[in-house]
């Protein structure tokens, strides 16, 4: 998908197996946020982006917690399954003690947040993915 039109600051391009080149960009409003912004935007078209930020970082969502309130009828996810197919369960698996606290944190904030609840008898049962942010995390 391609998107070009001249109301728009932000171009969106999608091209399979490729990942659009991000730039980071810092501003300081009562923090400072960094966020990403694509290395496609002419310097004209970052510096407008950068602008529309900070002028409207408040109505931005820069943490799980910054997004409380949100109806389930507006995002939330259900696992399609047939009846008759036979749930699966993984079998439980061991996370090194570093890799099972950035779990457990994740989790907690996952859970403050009200992203997630806990499910008493899940008829599915898959374990955590961890996959390593680009800083190392």
């Amino acid at each position: 998908m391609h998107m070009t039109d001249s109301n728009y600051w932000v171009r969106w391009t999608k091209i399979p197996g490729q990942q659009i080149p991000c730039k980071q960009s810092k501003f300081r409003k009562k923090v400072l946020t960094f966020t990403n912004i694509s290395s496609l935007l002419t310097p004209e078209e970052t510096r407008s982006m950068q602008n529309s930020l900070r002028q409207n970082h408040d109505i931005f969502a820069w943490a799980h917690s910054d997004m409380k309130g949100i109806h389930p009828s507006i995002t939330s996810h259900k696992l399609n399954v047939l009846p008759t197919v036979r749930p699966i369960r993984q079998k439980v698996r061991r996370f090194h003690p570093d890799r099972q606290t950035i779990i457990r944190n994740e989790v907690d904030k996952l859970l403050e947040a009200g992203f997630i609840r806990e499910v008493d008898y899940p008829d599915w049962l898959a374990n955590v993915v961890v996959v390593p942010k680009k800083e190392g995390k």
